[in-house]
């Protein structure tokens, strides 16, 4: 009598982000365990330090071997202007594309997309300014890792998500300033009401 062939059970889909810095980590966690994530899909969270082209290479070799129909996971890559040519960004976006990755993309930095969680920005802004105004809505110095104040801002996801609404959604536009499309990422993965 021959053995029964044994078919390998998939695992659940899981979301797998992957930050430049610590804030945005801080951010998406915190979120998630206010309001949680569609489908009770696995959401892990990796603040890399690294940017662009470097953070996509890192995670492209990361999943070089794995297996996507057994253990299935969607790839988001969260980034910054910053510094980064606008060439370079274009490179990354096709990359994205390319591997099927969710490109998440804020100009200047994700500061910009903290901010719409308490009134609109419609003005060219540069990193400086955002810390500012942030630092004045806080009453206090604006930390870059201060789960607190992480706390406070999850609160108003629904504010950023509407001052947001009127920014393009889709293939980030680098060289609009201002310009986030982390409202895709929200409305993608988390339980919104």
């Amino acid at each position: 009598m021959s053995r029964r062939k044994s078919k390998k059970k998939s695992n659940p889909p899981q979301i797998h982000v992957y930050c430049e810095g610590e804030s945005e980590k801080i951010y998406l966690e915190t979120l998630r365990n206010l309001i949680g994530i569609k489908n009770r899909h696995k959401l892990v969270v990796n603040s890399e330090r690294k940017q662009g082209i470097d953070l996509y290479n890192y995670v492209r070799n990361k999943y070089k071997r794995h297996d996507f129909e057994y253990s299935p996971v969607d790839i988001i890559i969260v980034v910054d202007k910053d510094d980064t040519a606008i060439d370079e960004l274009e490179k990354l976006k096709n990359k994205c594309l390319e591997s099927d990755y969710l490109l998440i993309y804020s100009n200047t930095c994700f500061e910009l997309w903290l901010l719409l969680h308490f009134e609109k920005v419609t003005f060219f802004t540069t990193r400086e300014n955002l810390k500012y105004r942030l630092s004045n809505l806080l009453g206090r110095n604006y930390k870059k890792t201060d789960k607190r104040f992480f706390e406070q801002v999850v609160m108003n996801y629904d504010v950023a998500l509407s001052n947001a609404a009127k920014m393009k959604s889709g293939i980030p536009d680098f060289e609009k300033n201002p310009y986030t499309n982390m409202f895709e990422l929200l409305s993608k993965y988390f339980n919104m009401n």
